[in-house]
């Protein structure tokens, strides 16, 4: 055994009770949310609202603007929105989500104005949730992604872990990697200048007539229909020209028999 290696400084014993602590304060955020929405008082609401207001994290913003958005206070939803980026530094991906949030909430405000629920959204609402779930590691994807599973618009495969027939037990991927069953899309370079390309690989039972149901669809930022593409094989690689594109962010989906199998997206830089 190396020597020390089982032994903690300081400095480590320090950073594992910082880790500690964080953790035990995630614990209580959560569970002062759900203990506020469990109630059914009539000042349960408010109460969540003022707790919100001075938990003072970025994540609370956003659960604050939500909570919002649910009592029909549109215009509170947008101040707490437009005073984020003037209290927190959203440098980097974290302006990205919080332009994603924005496009997210915007299509609430909308659906609640025109009185209507997410599952009979219009197209171009379609069209937007499509554009936010094409990038579903970030909350406001997460959130566009199961919109368009519950309105049926898109397919959700269940992921799964294969089990490994040699281990008693199961061994965590290092890099968090999950095995997955559906379909494939990819894009890349990303970004993109001149050029893109994009593989798929169609991984169900496809028969005949479904063979002339498969389409790739490129689309821009605000939902325009760019081009439609007829796909012959289960699995190929395409190179599509960019040349005439401006800079900006645009999504492929891979539709099979009408429905939308995968989405990506992608940003050209010119």
């Amino acid at each position: 055994m190396v020597q020390g290696n089982n032994s903690l400084s300081a400095k480590e014993k320090l950073e594992s009770k910082i880790a500690g602590t964080k953790i035990e304060r995630q614990k209580a955020y959560r569970g002062m949310i759900n203990y506020y929405r469990r109630d059914t008082s009539s000042v349960a609401g408010d109460s969540l609202k003022y707790w919100l207001q001075e938990w003072n994290t970025l994540h609370s913003e956003y659960a604050l603007a939500f909570e919002h958005m649910k009592a029909g206070e549109i215009s509170l939803m947008n101040d707490v929105l437009n005073e984020i980026p003037n209290t927190y530094d959203l440098s980097g991906e974290l302006q990205f989500i919080h332009n994603d949030y924005l496009l997210y909430f915007d299509l609430l405000a909308d659906l609640r104005a025109q009185e209507i629920s997410i599952e009979n959204a219009g197209q171009g609402q379609i069209d937007t949730l499509l554009l936010l779930a094409a990038y579903d590691q970030t909350n406001p994807g997460i959130y566009a992604r199961n919109a368009l599973i519950q309105s049926r618009e898109i397919n959700y495969n269940e992921p799964y872990i294969l089990p490994v027939s040699n281990k008693s037990v199961s061994v965590m991927d290092p890099f968090g990697k999950q095995t997955e069953s559906g379909s494939i899309l990819k894009v890349f370079p990303n970004p993109a200048k001149d050029y893109i390309i994009v593989e798929y690989l169609v991984d169900i039972p496809v028969t005949d007539q479904e063979h002339r149901n498969m389409t790739l669809v490129m689309i821009d930022g605000n939902g325009k229909l760019l081009r439609n593409i007829e796909l012959n094989y289960r699995h190929d690689q395409l190179v599509i020209s960019t040349e005439n594109l401006k800079s900006g962010i645009y999504v492929f989906n891979l539709y099979i028999n009408g429905k939308i199998e995968k989405s990506r997206k992608f940003t050209i830089v010119k």
